[in-house]
Formats: C-alpha cells, sequence, structure tokens
C-alpha cells in the first residue's frame, strides 16, 4: 500500500495530534507492506518531518492570537479551500491507495482514492465555549459537511465512536475506535536522574502535578479551590502550553495567596516531562472531556499514581489503575482524592503498580497494527 499521510499537524507543538502521529507513524513505518509519504505544506516527502522548537512555535501562535477572530477565521477558511485545491491536484496525478487527513476536519478530495480521517473528540460541537471562536466557526463551516468524504473515521476511543455514530448519525459501521498509548519515552526512570530534572527545573521534593494545555476544559479552576481546602501543603505543578480561553484561575490563586504553592512550568520537553512525573506523589488530570487523554496512560507508564475525572473516555481509558472523580467540579472532592493518595504510601504503591499494568495493555504497536488492517479494509486489499 502506498499511503499518503497529512502531516501539516506534525510542524506544531508535541501535544495531542503531533504525538498521536509520531507514534502511530514511526510504528506503521516498521510494517514492510506499507509505503508511507508525509504531504506538508508545499511538497510530499518519505520521511517523517522533524519537530520544529516548541518556543518558536509558540511565538508564532501568540502572534496570530493578536489578531481579531474574525480575521483569523477568514484566512483559516481560505487557506483550507486552497489546502484542498492543491490536494485534489496532487492526488490527480499520484498513484497513492489512501490518503489519511489527520487536521480538524475531512478534505473534500477527489473520490478515486478511499480517504480516512482521525476525528480525537467532539469537542467543538459539545464543549464550543472551551475552544476560540474563530476554531468553533471554522468547524461549523466544514466538519459536518466534510464527514461524509471520509470512508473510514479512526477514533481513540469508543466513548467518542459512540458520541460520533449518535450525534453526527454516521453509521457505526464507518468508525473504528482504536486506542491510543504512552510514548515509549514515559518509563520508571532511576532516582539519581528524576531528581537531576527536578533540581534543574526548581522543582521541590515531592509535588502533586497536572499535566496538559492549561485550557478551560481541563478544569483547572476548581483544581485551585481545591488545593485552597487540601490539608497537605504539597505544592501543585501545572506542566504544558498556557493555551487559551480565560485565565481567571491565575487571578484565584492570587486572591487565594497559593501563588507559592500553585507553580506552572510552561511548555517542558520529553525528557524532562517524563522525569517529571517519576517524581510526582500524584498526577491529578480533572479533566470536563476527553477523545483518550494521554497524560492519563503516560503518567501511569512512568510509575505515577493517577486521579482523573469520571467523564468522557477517561473511565475507558484508566481502567482500574485510577481514582476517579464521580463530580470533578467538586473541590472538596478533589481535595479528598488528592489527600487519600499522598497521605497513604501503601495505596500510592498499589496504584503504581495497576498503573504499570494498565500502561503495558496499550501499544502504539497494537494501535499501528489495528490501524493498517482498518487501512487496507478500506482499500479493499
Amino acid at each position: 500500500m502506498d499511503l499518503l499521510v497529512d502531516a501539516i499537524p506534525m510542524l506544531g507543538l508535541l501535544t495531542g495530534i503531533n504525538r498521536y502521529l509520531r507514534n502511530l507513524y514511526s510504528a506503521i513505518e516498521q510494517n514492510p507492506d506499507v509505503n508511507v509519504s508525509y504531504l506538508l505544506r508545499d511538497r510530499t516527502v518519505t520521511q517523517m518531518p522533524l519537530l520544529p522548537g516548541s518556543s518558536e512555535w509558540q511565538k508564532k501562535n501568540n502572534a496570530i492570537r493578536r489578531f481579531p477572530e474574525g480575521v483569523i477565521f477568514c484566512a483559516r477558511s481560505l487557506r483550507w479551500f486552497q489546502y484542498e485545491r492543491k490536494l485534489r491536484k496532487r492526488l490527480e496525478k499520484t498513484t497513492f491507495n489512501l490518503f489519511h487527513e489527520t487536521a480538524f476536519t475531512p478534505a473534500k478530495i477527489n473520490k478515486r482514492i478511499p480517504q480516512v480521517f482521525t476525528l480525537h473528540d467532539l469537542s467543538l460541537k459539545h464543549w464550543r465555549q472551551a475552544h476560540p471562536r474563530e476554531r468553533v466557526w471554522f468547524a461549523d463551516l466544514f466538519l459536518e459537511r466534510r464527514l461524509r468524504e471520509a470512508d473510514l473515521i479512526i477514533t481513540p476511543s469508543n466513548f467518542i465512536k459512540d458520541e460520533l455514530s449518535s450525534t453526527m448519525k454516521i453509521s457505526a459501521a464507518k468508525i473504528k475506535a482504536i486506542p491510543e498509548a504512552a510514548d515509549p519515552c514515559f518509563k520508571v526512570l532511576p532516582e539519581n536522574q528524576v531528581d537531576k530534572v527536578k533540581k534543574n527545573l526548581g522543582l521541590p521534593q515531592a509535588y502533586i502535578l497536572f499535566v496538559g494545555s492549561l485550557e478551560p476544559r481541563k478544569n483547572i479552576d476548581s483544581l485551585i479551590e481545591a488545593m485552597n481546602i487540601v490539608k497537605t501543603e504539597i505544592p501543585l505543578i501545572l506542566t504544558g502550553w498556557s493555551g487559551w480561553g480565560s485565565k481567571l484561575w491565575r487571578e484565584r490563586i492570587r486572591e487565594l495567596g497559593l501563588d507559592k504553592r500553585v507553580i506552572a512550568t510552561g511548555h517542558i520537553s520529553d525528557d524532562e516531562l517524563v522525569a517529571v512525573y517519576n517524581g510526582a506523589s500524584v498526577l491529578i488530570y480533572p479533566s470536563l472531556y476527553e477523545g483518550f487523554g494521554l497524560p492519563v496512560i503516560e503518567a501511569m507508564a512512568s510509575g505515577c499514581p493517577v486521579i482523573t475525572s469520571n467523564r468522557a473516555s477517561l473511565p475507558e481509558v484508566s481502567g482500574d489503575a485510577a481514582v476517579l472523580l464521580e463530580n470533578p467540579k467538586s473541590a472538596e472532592e478533589i481535595a479528598f482524592a488528592i489527600e487519600s493518595i499522598v497521605c497513604d504510601e501503601g495505596r500510592q504503591q498499589s496504584m503504581c503498580r495497576r498503573g504499570l499494568k494498565r500502561a503495558e495493555e496499550l501499544t502504539w504497536a497494537q494501535a499501528a497494527s489495528e490501524s493498517v488492517k482498518a487501512f487496507f479494509s478500506v482499500c479493499g486489499k
């Protein structure tokens, strides 16, 4: 099979979609029956594109965000129409058997070539208030209209598969749920290696950890309120890109006098992140909506206990290896869950063992194998 994949998302920050693509295609490239080509903005290459510098990407993104949302929406929509036109011309002149679209919406292409689309979640439909308005407008214009262009839609969880089928009236037979996994870099590290990274980042010996983009549906507001009532003095470390949306919780930190107990590191490298997971007393991930929730499985693979929400895909991903919050908006419940783990070393160790076992059950090799089977099925091979 000669497969063309939209690799433009690989040119962004190493978060959800980019990490999914790099891990999935690193595994797919090991299959001798699949020849992968990567579509970039102006060319097609046979080697996976290099990861750009995170600081440069964030500066560029922040510069774009200074424009009015209407301007960003118009520019983005025009660029997508141009992308589709160029893609159709490219596919007319090639012998690819399959196209894998990985952006926010399937592309309108020549139906001579089957198209697979990966949909990570439906937050742009169900959590509109948690996204920049220009992104919601873009989804309103394209997503539902273009979904029928895809011959197969891959989702990272059965939750999203069911949600897509019921909400968008897409046949379940046209949707394949293929779970993601932790990047192989996330593992248990020697203590001295962890201590070195903690020292370099100026982290305390013990801390509670949150990992993810600091955006509205991650429920940071409730987490800050929990830190105000939790009895333990262990600080909270927020690790991840600053994201978008209101940051009222920053003002709340100052109002509550938590400046020294809530520390934001910004986006850090994977080498640092795996050590930060290893050194944490617990990962607290009270997100209100996730298509998968990679930080949960990354923490488990790194030997870190996990508290997460009993919402969306998170129970499916965590299995029996995490503490699930029945009401993640309750600061009292979050505080109680934190105390029940950080004050009980035996429970921490038990959860670490269950987490490692759960992480071993989900692999990128398996995800690649299932994806390739689905690709061949779409192509009729």
